[in-house]
């Protein structure tokens, strides 16, 4: 739970987050994202991220 709470503050700061973070401190220090969760629940992880970073950059050009 404390890993999905990271990325929420991180979203809610930044609006953005690189899906590389996640393996970082502070997420790595909760676990890695590959033995915490299912594979497919990561690779949704970093699509989601992906999918908000595309998002955010549309509206700040527009």
């Amino acid at each position: 739970m404390r890993f999905v709470e990271l990325i929420v503050n991180e979203l809610t700061a930044n609006g953005i987050m690189d899906p590389g973070r996640l393996f970082e401190s502070p997420y790595a220090d909760q676990g890695r994202p590959d033995t915490i969760f299912p594979d497919d629940d990561v690779y949704a992880i970093v699509e989601i991220l992906q999918d908000v970073k595309k998002h955010a950059l549309v509206e700040a050009v527009a």
